[in-house]
């Protein structure tokens, strides 16, 4: 009997990603980081706000505006959840469910405190 090979592991941050993409300039990491921290979470709660009241075409938008938003700065597990639930909206028409969206919320708080740890944005 054949098993499926593990999932590797993804980092809830790479800072490796964000170093690479800001060419290690400490005065963009911070503003990226900045605007991301306050930008993200806007962005959550309006997700929020349409698994309640909105559409999956809605839903799909909000997933992949969120999606990029994490894969810009290096939030791989994140990401990674976020790219499924396009998949379930987008490819198959099929609304995120509460459990999910805790999930989300979840792994957004991870990113969140791992961003606080790393002492980014330096103030």
């Amino acid at each position: 009997m054949s098993t499926l090979p593990e999932e590797p592991a993804y980092p809830v941050l790479d800072s490796q990603r964000l170093i690479q993409i800001t060419d290690s300039d400490q005065a963009l990491i911070d503003l990226l980081l900045a605007n991301f921290c306050e930008d993200i979470q806007r962005q959550y709660q309006a997700l929020q706000d349409c698994c309640k009241n909105g559409s999956v075409e809605q839903q799909y938008i909000i997933l992949h505006k969120m999606k990029g938003a994490v894969g810009n700065i290096g939030g791989k597990r994140l990401e990674r959840r976020l790219a499924n639930g396009c998949d379930r909206t987008g490819k198959d028409g099929k609304a995120i469910g509460e459990e999910e969206v805790q999930n989300l919320e979840r792994e957004l708080n991870q990113l969140l405190e791992c961003i606080e740890k790393t002492g980014w944005p330096q103030n």
